[in-house]
């Protein structure tokens, strides 16, 4: 019976018993992360009660976003830490539910879909889904896609990981989905996120926000 190495390691030593419990550790992280995705995802589906104009859905960086208007438009801030693209589609179904939708939706991807292992392919079906949905509730939304931003000083991931996903996914969205380019304006010369916009490498500062808030007012009030 073949296993994989995660659920068969052979515990010989002191260092092996420290792989297999930080193996464990990651595990239960995602666990809890998962469940408590869903239990956010219930607590924001009050919001869909006020009619706003603009929907972002996405993960940490569109929640830790203290955000009430764009421009001169309303938002509805759907978005929940930890979060991925195939649990983008939970958020989306909630929206289909109710006879109102924003004139604009924006949706942003975070690094834990890389880091989740996602292939590019996958990724794009789950992005291609959630706008066919939409636009079968509504053909008159525009839907907006930002790409993800860069990182400095993460191990968690490489930047080349990031550039390459965007890539493919700005070569692959379709003329559905209006393409809105972040790291240009956020990143220094060797495409690393400036230091001026982040606290810990990737999540945004009150600068990042700024300068995120003024691209994305640019590129959907053209």
């Amino acid at each position: 019976y073949f296993m994989n190495k995660e659920d068969s390691i052979d515990i010989d030593d002191i260092l092996d018993f420290e792989v297999a419990s930080n193996i464990l550790k990651k595990k239960n992280k995602e666990k809890h992360l998962s469940k408590m995705v869903e239990k956010k995802i219930l607590e924001k589906k009050k919001l869909l009660n006020s009619k706003k104009d603009i929907s972002l859905i996405g993960g940490t960086i569109f929640e830790a976003w203290d955000i009430e208007t764009l421009g001169n438009k309303t938002v509805n801030n759907f978005g929940i830490e930890g979060m991925t693209v195939d649990q983008y589609k939970k958020i989306v179904c909630e929206l289909l539910k109710v006879e109102y939708l924003s004139e604009k939706i924006i949706i942003m991807l975070d690094i834990n879909n890389i880091i989740s292992k996602l292939s590019k392919e996958q990724i794009l079906d789950e992005i291609k889904e959630i706008t066919e949905s939409l636009l079968a509730k509504n053909k008159e939304i525009k839907i907006y896609f930002v790409e993800i931003p860069s990182v400095i000083f993460r191990a968690d991931v490489k930047k080349e990981e990031i550039f390459s996903l965007n890539e493919y996914l700005k070569n692959s969205l379709g003329k559905s989905i209006k393409y809105i380019e972040l790291n240009k304006k956020m990143t220094d010369e060797f495409k690393n996120l400036k230091l001026e916009y982040t606290y810990d490498g990737y999540h945004f500062n009150e600068e990042g926000y700024k300068v995120m808030g003024k691209v994305i007012e640019k590129e959907i009030f053209l």
